[in-house]
């Protein structure tokens, strides 16, 4: 048997897990791209345009990710 509110719980948790999930597709991408994108600045000498190329591309790689989830996802 059901207890009030019981139902309001699991969709808080749902929507709580989809915007970690959220979260974490964009974040990841962009943070992984600073991290290569220095190393390979550093290693080659670009003066800040290899990181910024990669800074760029993994923000639209973290785009595409969120697209990917949320079309999943929500409904």
């Amino acid at each position: 048997m059901n207890t009030p509110g019981q139902g309001s719980d699991r969709g808080a948790l749902s929507a709580l897990g989809l915007a970690g999930e959220i979260a974490l597709s964009i974040a990841g991408p962009i943070v992984g791209g600073v991290i290569a994108g220095d190393y390979l600045d550093r290693r080659f000498g670009g003066g800040g345009l290899i990181l910024g190329g990669v800074v760029l591309l993994s923000v639209v790689l973290g785009f595409y990710c969120f697209y990917r989830v949320v079309s999943r996802r929500v409904p």
